[in-house]
């Protein structure tokens, strides 16, 4: 008889057979892990190096890029510095040109009033009209000489009587016995 818990022949060399059968299986298994270990530490060295070459050329690039946008940002700067030194100039100029035109501006304000002047100068001497200051607004007033001893007096309301009527009315009364200072003989 046989021991309890102790195998038969056939069933322990179908156990063994069916060991060594899971032996090799995990030893394939095994030995394809180590192989695919080994690929992928290989494939990872090879990432590495191609990452490496990469990153040298990135880097290369970059400083070429880095080296171009320097060069471009010292020509802008030196065409900034060009630029602010024409605008400063062109300030000067304009500057000059405004203080030209002021004085002209100026200059030919004072003819315009010389000629104003002048101009009411011989309407007075002409027409004899002495115009007063008026403390309402709206009101002309003012007399005419017409004569040595004689002197008209007017006063017109431009809210009442129109542009028209003032300087008509204002003609018929210099007109009316004036004293040109004329000969009739120049006549």
């Amino acid at each position: 008889m046989e021991k309890r818990g102790s195998m038969s022949d056939p069933l322990k060399s179908v156990v063994k057979d069916h060991f060594r059968q899971m032996l090799e299986i995990g030893l394939d298994v095994k030995k394809k892990a180590s192989q695919e270990r080994k690929m992928f530490k290989e494939g990872i060295s090879d990432l590495q190096q191609k990452l490496n070459s990469l990153s040298c050329k990135d880097e290369q690039e970059e400083e070429e890029t880095i080296r171009k946008l320097q060069s471009e940002l010292l020509t802008l700067d030196d065409k900034i510095n060009r630029a602010t030194g024409t605008e400063n100039e062109l300030q000067k100029q304009v500057q000059k040109l405004e203080e030209q035109l002021k004085a002209a501006m100026q200059e030919e304000k004072e003819n315009n009033k010389n000629r104003a002047r002048s101009a009411v100068n011989i309407y007075r001497e002409i027409s004899q009209i002495t115009w007063q200051k008026s403390e309402k607004p709206g009101e002309i007033k003012g007399f005419i000489c017409t004569k040595p001893d004689e002197i008209k007096t007017f006063c017109f309301d431009e809210t009442k009587q129109s542009q028209f009527f003032i300087t008509n009315s204002l003609w018929e009364m210099t007109e009316d016995d004036t004293c040109w200072n004329m000969d009739d003989e120049a006549l």
